[in-house]
């Protein structure tokens, strides 16, 4: 039962992972030189990012995970809560400029890694417990190294685009 539970628990910060995948991937892609056009789309970018973390964050909270894993569910929402943190603060960075963007550019990026940080941690954590009931490790990867760059999927070409690419 015990090792059920561990695997169940183990589920559950994996789809976690994955719910962050995409806006820590997009976030790691932000250097404090961002500027432009990209900067203008990252108000709205981070808009987003922080309403999926947010709802990913509450969904954490409802979590009941194994005794032995209490506090290591206290670190998932510690690590849901800074990305969420680093997403506003980047929606904040663009709607500045000059010295305080850049210090708002700098501060978020040091939350995203942050984030990411205690994500391993968690990860490892349960890893420990798996091995230590004889099971494997969770195979769990850092959020931003499995997400996917692009902050949403082309648009469909139109039947008329479609057709007009066949001839």
């Amino acid at each position: 039962a015990r090792r059920e539970q561990l695997d169940e628990y183990t589920s559950v910060v994996r789809d976690f992972g994955q719910q962050m995948a995409d806006p820590a991937t997009q976030m790691a892609a932000i250097t404090p030189e961002t500027a432009g056009g990209a900067l203008r789309d990252l108000a709205k970018q981070s808009s987003d990012w922080a309403d999926q973390l947010v709802a990913a964050r509450a969904e954490a909270a409802q979590t009941q995970p194994p005794a032995s894993m209490r506090e290591v569910n206290g670190l998932l929402s510690e690590s849901l809560l800074l990305y969420t943190s680093a997403a506003e603060t980047l929606k904040l960075a663009a709607d500045t400029d000059g010295e305080m963007q850049s210090s708002l550019l700098l501060n978020a990026l040091n939350q995203h890694e942050r984030a990411g940080n205690i994500f391993l941690t968690t990860v490892a954590l349960i890893d420990r417990e798996r091995e230590r009931e004889g099971m494997e490790a969770s195979g769990i990867g850092h959020p931003a190294q499995i997400g996917t760059l692009t902050p949403s999927p082309e648009p469909s070409p139109t039947n008329q685009q479609e057709e007009a690419d066949e001839q």
